[in-house]
């Protein structure tokens, strides 16, 4: 498609959503909700897959659930990382409802600026919580 204006009002916002492939929507959906603390954004059912929208600030997740069970696999990302305040209270918050961290406790990492720890959501996606170090 081309355009044949000089000056297109067209431009880049900021990132809309992460669409997220997952096997159970309600098990996510509780998952990121009452366990990570995300609020619910919406609910859809649409003829080939359910859809439930959750956002913790300014992230916002579209768990999709496909009728069909089929899974796509191209493209995959590495992690979605979460920005929280107070990461060592966010770690102690979830070791209480088992959630099960990659490391022992949160890594420095001085050249970005941040503290950081990962673990896995109930499909088995990689998630990072950071917080920026002043």
């Amino acid at each position: 498609m081309a355009c044949d204006c000089k000056n297109c009002g067209g431009r880049l916002v900021g990132l809309a959503h992460i669409g997220l492939y997952v096997t159970g929507l309600s098990r996510s959906k509780a998952f990121y909700v009452d366990t990570l603390g995300f609020e619910p954004a919406g609910d859809y059912h649409l003829p080939a897959c359910d859809i439930a929208f959750v956002k913790a600030g300014s992230c916002v997740l579209e768990l999709i659930h496909r009728k069909s069970g089929e899974q796509r696999q191209a493209g995959l990302f590495d992690h979605v990382c979460i920005e929280v305040e107070d990461l060592d209270t966010v770690i102690c918050k979830l070791i209480e409802k088992n959630v099960r961290f990659e490391t022992d406790r949160a890594v420095d990492v001085p050249a970005m600026g941040i503290r950081n720890i990962f673990f896995a959501g109930p499909d088995g996606e990689r998630l990072e919580f950071c917080e920026r170090v002043k």
